[in-house]
C-alpha cells in the first residue's frame, strides 16, 4: 500500500515543524513589539553619598526610577514608581574587587512598542562571580528575574516579562 509507516511519520514530522515554525514566528513577532530605551548611568543623580556608599537614582520611561545602590563593595537594585517599590531584589550583590566601577555605563528599559512605561529592566554589575547582567521584572510581580552573563540571556528573560 501507498502509505507505509515512513510516509505516515514524514507527514508527523512536517506537521511538528509546521507548528514550531508558526509558534516562532508568533515569538518574533512578539519580540518585535517590545523596544530598548536607555539610560545613561554616569549621569544620573546621586542623591546620597559618602566615603564607600552611594546612590544612583536614574529616572526612565514613565517616570520610574531605578535606584542603584552600592555600599562597601556590594550593590542592590531597587525599582520606584512615584514613591512605590514596584521591583525589589532579595539580596545583595558582591562586587569583585578589580571592578572597574559598581555599574554598567547603560541601564536599559525593555518595554512594548508603544507602551508608556517599561515591563523589564536590566543593569551590568561586575560581581564577585564575574560581569553579570541583572534583570528585573517591572510588570506587576516584581523582583529579580536573573542574573545573567549575556545581553540575549537578559533579554530573553526581560521579554518574559514583558509578554
Amino acid at each position: 500500500m501507498g502509505f507505509g509507516r515512513g510516509k505516515m511519520i514524514n507527514k508527523f514530522v512536517a506537521a511538528a515543524l509546521l507548528s514550531f515554525g508558526v509558534v516562532t514566528m508568533v515569538s518574533s513577532t512578539e519580540a518585535a513589539q517590545l523596544i530598548s530605551s536607555y539610560t545613561d548611568v554616569e549621569k544620573c543623580p546621586i542623591p546620597f553619598e559618602r566615603d564607600d556608599e552611594f546612590i544612583f537614582e536614574c529616572t526612565g520611561p514613565g517616570g520610574v526610577k531605578a535606584v542603584l545602590y552600592y555600599v562597601e563593595g556590594k550593590v542592590e537594585i531597587y525599582y520606584d514608581e512615584g514613591g512605590r517599590t514596584i521591583g525589589t531584589h532579595a539580596g545583595i550583590i558582591e562586587l569583585s574587587t578589580r571592578a572597574p566601577r559598581a555599574f554598567g555605563q547603560k541601564h536599559e528599559w525593555r518595554m512594548k512598542k508603544g507602551g508608556r512605561k517599561p515591563c523589564a529592566a536590566i543593569i551590568r554589575v561586575y560581581a564577585a562571580e564575574g560581569e553579570r547582567l541583572v534583570v528585573a521584572d517591572l510588570s506587576g510581580t516584581g523582583g529579580r528575574l536573573g542574573l545573567v552573563k549575556t545581553n540575549n540571556q537578559a533579554r530573553a528573560l526581560a521579554d518574559k516579562a514583558c509578554r
